[in-house]
């Protein structure tokens, strides 16, 4: 099957009778950038029944994701991680510092910066490594620096 972002358009199979999906679902983006919501209708039928074995669906980019109603026949994108603002929780111990957040904001990147507070926190953030891939992070406390600021990202 292909579909189309722009314009958005995609192929269709519709069927009188009953639809039973098996096999593998093979879905080609011609044309844009997907972006949550954008939804396709693959398929019609009066009934449906059964599941692909396999799929083979564009690559996204980050935080979204595919869903596929099979009674409906739609293919859908959707956000997989939370873009609403949110805290972080820590701890302290074992010389290290414990920060977490919730589950569904993995994904987020997870900055860092040791300005001086007479300098203050517009400057210098640096990336955590690895921190996109998780919502918690022990990280060691380095005594030598006098102030440490963490904050977490999107995109």
């Amino acid at each position: 099957m292909e579909i189309s972002k722009s314009p958005q358009t995609n192929d269709q199979l519709r069927v009188i009778g009953t639809l039973v999906y098996g096999g593998t679902l093979i879905v080609t983006n011609v044309s844009g950038t997907l972006a949550a919501n954008d939804s396709f209708q693959l398929f019609s039928a009066g009934s449906a029944g059964g599941s692909f074995s396999a799929t083979n669906l564009p690559p996204l980019n980050l935080g979204l994701g595919w869903s596929f109603n099979s009674t409906s026949g739609l293919l859908t994108v959707i956000q997989t991680v939370a873009t609403n603002a949110t805290s972080m929780t820590y701890s302290v111990g074992g010389g290290a510092i414990n920060l977490s957040w919730p589950s569904d904001h993995t994904g987020w990147r997870l900055q860092v910066q040791t300005n001086h507070l007479s300098t203050g926190l517009g400057t210098n953030w640096f990336d955590v490594p690895g921190s996109s891939d998780t919502n918690s992070l022990s990280l060691p406390i380095d005594l030598n620096n006098e102030s440490i600021f963490y904050r977490l990202m999107y995109q």
